[in-house]
């Protein structure tokens, strides 16, 4: 049983963990009712939470430095204090709450995403770099489906004491993380260039969709129907064995036909030096196919590591690839490893298209630019959907309060968002072309430019599952892509920091599509009704000028990914090929003219050029 495995089971409830702060709907009535919050309040809250939520930055670089575990405790630290104050707050016992007191505590409480995800998701990133489109799939579809499942637990168990729910929240994923902390690791050694069976797929991706329908099912059962408390509290119950089901990974996913463990055999030195062997520097690998690459494995190291093509030549794919950690040795070289993986595609293999960047080196292209300002609109479009869902219902059922309602459409997102990240990893595990990322990324950005578009002219909410389905899905798309993406881009060595340099974004779209355009537009147009404070506003033009605004935007972030695609790869698929490999010889380049040591390599057998 390999224990990247169990790494990943134990991710699979942290990553649930993360999704928390997509059910805010859950908490909107009580702030309205028990702190007279206006809508713009409101949105105020959710976007602190978002903020929390995404600034992510320092987290990334702790992760980088220091690894999964710290980021676990403080992501537990976080959801124990902010969620802890907020019961107290909920339940009376702390008087006289206001706006910025119930502000910071979402915000802390939703700040313990950014540290949890890093350690889920680049953890097995890490440990499954063969595998992104199952690791980075079934993982972002919890952080998706997460949503859903505690909107269940809270109709079905808590609804509606809001402050008994809290309470669950502060207990239950801070042992969750905490469990985690404890076995996650990022596993060395060879270990994680194991081939990953074709029936561990199967078993991640079968147990992920049943667990979508079933809870998909309950809700909209529950739209239809109002299924009684009870009988949500008896579906509730069986959540846990899907998780249970999860469990049998590390077992499936032994291969029993032949030894995984060939990659720590040693191939034992013909001679040896009068040196003693020194470990070789990490991540200063050169593919450039000119002369550096071999095909016996014998040949002089110094200081760095060897990646040797098997009938391919260029290094990025073309032939089979095999990985290997040397140390140096007076005429031989040890091998830690064995094939990765036969008919390797460029995209898992090749070299990071800009070479492996900081975070300031990276930050500084216009690549980034691009990437962060197509986040911005479509993130900032989906949290739009989602912080308010519960008052576009309300607009379009005549301004009347429905839990049940509200909490069904919650799942609807979250259905959405689920599926949206499944079927990109799905679509990714099948799809060998290096530039899928990127197209992924830039069809994400037309789905929830057509579902701003849906909810810009809805007429009632009979058609409201539509629109909010596929905002949900887009969003869910965006966070399965982004990632991936990245890394293609700018490598792994530093790929949480990016990808929490990536997260300002939707922390930037919040604040200015969910609380400045549409926080407002919804409260001048109930002024204009004349509504109560605490009266919900009603109709189509509560919340149209400002999805109409959003649709426009959409079209930008189309834009952007798609100027992304040509940059980096082509505009046609003729261009790929030759376009990222100018690129990664560009990258190679740059990084041989910074150190001089990445050449200082013979092999025993003559070179060949590429």
């Amino acid at each position: 049983m390999e224990r990247r495995w169990v790494i990943f089971v134990i991710s699979i409830l942290v990553s649930t963990c993360c999704a928390i702060n997509y059910a805010f709907a859950i908490l909107t009535d009580s702030l309205k009712k028990d702190f007279g919050f206006s809508q713009t309040q409101v949105d105020f809250v959710g976007s602190c939470g978002n903020f929390g939520q995404y600034f992510g930055l320092i987290s990334g670089l702790v992760y980088d430095r220091y690894g999964p575990k710290i980021c676990l405790i403080i992501g537990a630290t976080c959801v124990f204090f902010g969620f802890g104050m907020l019961t107290l707050v909920i339940s009376g016992i702390i008087p006289n709450a206001n706006l910025a007191m119930v502000s910071f505590f979402y915000l802390i409480a939703s700040h313990s995403q950014p540290w949890l995800d890093n350690a889920a998701l680049v953890t097995n990133m890490a440990n499954f770099p063969k595998a992104t489109g199952l690791v980075v799939g079934v993982g972002k579809t919890f952080n998706g489906l997460g949503a859903s499942i505690f909107s269940l637990i809270y109709s079905g168990v808590f609804s509606p004491d809001v402050a008994a729910y809290l309470l669950f929240l502060t207990i239950t994923p801070p042992v969750i993380s905490l469990v985690a902390a404890v076995l996650s690791k990022r596993i060395g050694g060879g270990e994680q260039f194991v081939s990953v069976p074709q029936r561990a797929y199967y078993v991640a991706f079968g147990v992920t969709g049943c667990l979508m329908a079933y809870v998909s099912s309950i809700a909209f059962a529950d739209a239809n129907d109002h299924l009684s408390k009870g009988a949500k509290t008896a579906l509730v119950a069986l959540l846990p064995l899907f998780f249970m089901a999860f469990g049998t990974l590390p077992f499936v996913s032994t291969d029993t036909s032949k030894d995984t463990r060939n990659y720590r055999k040693i191939v034992t030195p013909t001679t040896s030096g009068p040196e003693p062997p020194r470990p070789v520097t990490e991540n200063n690998c050169n593919d450039s196919g000119n002369g550096s690459d071999n095909d016996n494995g014998n040949g002089n190291s110094i200081g760095r590591n060897v990646t040797i093509e098997n009938g391919g030549g260029n290094g990025y794919g073309n032939g089979h690839r095999v990985e290997t950690k040397a140390v140096r040795e007076e005429g031989n070289i040890n091998l830690l490893g064995s094939q990765v993986d036969e008919n390797l595609s460029v995209g898992e293999g090749g070299e990071p298209i800009l070479g492996n960047l900081s975070v300031l080196e990276a930050v500084q292209t216009s690549e980034f630019s691009l990437v962060f300002t197509a986040c911005v609109i479509i993130a900032g479009t989906g949290l739009t959907v989602i912080n308010n869902i519960e008052q576009i219902y309300e607009a379009f059922n005549e301004g009347k309060e429905d839990e049940n309602g509200a909490a069904t459409y919650i799942s609807v997102l979250a259905l959405g968002s689920g599926l949206g990240r499944l079927l990109t990893g799905g679509v990714a595990s099948i799809w060998k072309a290096r530039y899928k990322w990127s197209l992924l990324y830039c069809i994400s950005s037309m789905i929830m430019t057509v579902g701003a578009i849906g909810l810009s002219w809805l007429q009632s909410r009979t058609y409201l599952a539509i629109p909010s389905f596929l905002c949900g899905f887009a969003f869910g798309m965006l966070w399965a892509s982004i990632v991936p993406l990245s890394r293609d881009i700018y490598g792994i060595p530093n790929l949480a920091g990016i990808y929490s340099a990536i997260n300002f974004a939707p922390m930037i779209g919040s604040l200015a599509l969910a609380t400045g355009i549409t926080g407002q537009l919804y409260d001048h147009e109930k002024r204009r009704q004349n509504r109560g404070e605490n009266d919900a506003c009603i109709g189509l033009d509560c919340f149209q000028t400002a999805f109409l605004i959003l649709a426009g935007l959409g079209i930008v972030s189309i834009g952007c990914t798609y100027a992304l695609y040509c940059k980096i790869y082509g505009c046609r698929p003729s261009q790929n090929n030759a376009t990222v490999q100018h690129r990664e010889n560009s990258a190679i380049n740059a990084a041989d003219s910074k150190d001089t040591t990445l050449r200082s390599i013979a092999f025993d057998t003559p070179s060949t050029e590429a």
